[in-house]
């Protein structure tokens, strides 16, 4: 990258040179393109931060035995939704496919409350059925974290594929 910032540059050079006839300009031209090299390192940098920070969670799809099963894991590696269990890898990632999408929508997100009144969620798909259900909280917020995690992490989560022995 350095270099191809650098030939871009040299070439800014070169044509600059060629218009401009005086020397004040030529000059002043040199040092708007050295501002212009360290935009570009700096706009790198600013974009290897950014990636850093949307570092999203995983979606761990497991094999046993031919029945598949995936969790969602935030990006501290806890795990935030699970899923059913599927007859198929393909029927899995359908799952998945429709986690990211539905997880966008908070109306999507059904809460509940357990008999020992413990908070928990279901994500529904657009067709009513569970296709996620969290873990349990001991208060509500800790629910609505979880929801909030689940919206943040699910869109943009990639796959794993673990064969469980």
């Amino acid at each position: 990258m350095k270099k191809t910032i650098s030939y871009i540059a040299g070439i800014m050079l070169v044509a600059i040179a060629l218009t401009s006839c005086e020397k004040g300009e030529i000059e002043s031209e040199l040092y708007n393109s050295a501002d212009l090299t360290h935009e570009l390192a700096d706009s790198k940098q600013e974009a290897k931060q950014e990636a850093k920070l949307c570092t999203t969670g995983v979606f761990e799809l497991k094999n046993n035995n031919g029945s598949y099963h995936f969790t969602l894991k935030a990006k501290n590696g806890q795990v935030i939704l699970s899923s059913e269990v599927y007859n198929s890898k393909a029927g899995a990632k359908n799952g998945i496919s429709s986690v990211r999408k539905n997880s966008c929508e908070d109306g999507k997100f059904d809460r509940k409350i357990s008999k020992n009144n413990k908070f928990y969620f279901n994500l529904k798909a657009g067709n009513g059925q569970v296709i996620g259900t969290s873990q349990m909280y001991v208060s509500k917020q800790g629910m609505e974290n979880g929801i909030r995690s689940v919206r943040e992490n699910a869109p943009r989560a990639r796959i794993e594929e673990v064969i469980v022995q």
